[in-house]
């Protein structure tokens, strides 16, 4: 009988021609191993069951930054929200990428300025939009200006879909957003999965993203599907739920199938006290609210800090 295997991150430090000889390996290997890896593509290939493990904290994460914050004048998306989110201490915060024709990646939630598509301006069109604290609409390169000067508030960064989700041209155009991001994010030197995550509604940003981004990044679709093992089969390694289906999580026990999975599992958009105590108690990873000072007060000594991205324990056993 062979021997158990123990191997922890097996893939780090490996390119990809040694990753590539290491699956192949494994896969010829008999007998059970244990692995703990980030590496969702080597899980898929080798294991049979998945463990997922937690140590039980909340992440607190600040939809468009904590705007309303007296320091941000209620601008969401703008830098000043993004700075008084990293000195609040919090775990995240989130923002919005639209890219414009000329592809400007610029930081806003609406798909729309002046009744035109952002992707149908050009950034010169829109350069001059003022945001309610007074800032001129950011781009993305001067946002992550900011997001450089904290290195402990994850930045949580929304690839918006460019277009209806059903359309042709959507897919491409959100693909196409999500690589100019991660481009701009490596430029700073913030393309790592202790700096940044992404989430989208897109299932096409997410699958890009779940294929091209190295080993160890969360990628979170936003989502209500009860379709778990769909999201897995994409390489996509969170859902990101909408707190409206929390009674529907709790009652399907969505939330503990798709820890099983391996899944992170985040929800938004959490602000009344009841729903924040909900969702919580549903054993979520990470709770987005635009007031996340409300969900530090209840959540209370489970609130995570440092971004730690969790750890995949997982077992293969014995028989195929």
């Amino acid at each position: 009988t062979a021997p158990l295997l123990l191997a922890d991150e097996p893939t780090t430090d490996l390119d990809a021609q040694g990753i590539a000889r290491l699956k192949q390996r494994l896969q010829e290997r008999e007998g059970a191993m244990i692995l703990i890896s980030h590496d969702r593509d080597l899980l898929n290939l080798l294991c049979t069951r998945v463990w997922h493990l937690e140590d039980g904290k909340i992440a607190v994460i600040a939809h468009r930054g904590w705007w309303k914050a007296e320091s941000a004048g209620n601008a969401q998306n703008s830098v000043a929200a993004l700075a008084a989110a990293q000195r609040a201490g919090f775990w995240g915060s989130e923002f919005d990428l639209h890219m414009t024709r000329d592809e400007v990646v610029v930081v806003r939630h609406d798909d729309k300025i002046r009744g035109t598509n952002i992707w149908e301006h050009s950034y010169a069109d829109i350069a001059g939009v003022t945001l309610d604290n007074g800032e001129t609409l950011p781009t993305l390169e001067r946002f992550l200006d900011q997001g450089a000067k904290c290195k402990t508030t994850m930045l949580v960064v929304e690839i918006k879909a460019e277009g209806h989700p059903s359309t042709a041209a959507e897919a491409p155009r959100a693909c196409r957003l999500a690589d100019l991001a991660v481009e701009a994010l490596a430029r700073r030197g913030l393309l790592s999965p202790d700096r940044a995550m992404f989430i989208s509604f897109s299932d096409a940003a997410c699958r890009h993203l779940a294929q091209t981004l190295p080993p160890g990044f969360s990628v979170q679709r936003l989502t209500t599907t009860s379709n778990l093992e769909a999201v897995v089969g994409d390489g996509v390694n969170g859902i990101d739920f909408a707190h409206s289906v929390y009674s529907y999580a709790s009652n399907t026990g969505m939330v503990d199938r798709a820890h099983s999975l391996g899944l992170s599992v985040g929800c938004w958009t959490v602000d009344a006290t009841n729903a924040i105590e909900k969702v919580v108690a549903l054993g979520v990873d990470a709770v987005t609210s635009n007031c996340p000072d409300v969900v530090r007060d209840l959540v209370g000594p489970r609130e995570r800090f440092v971004p730690n991205p969790a750890t995949l324990f997982v077992f293969r056993s014995l028989q195929k």
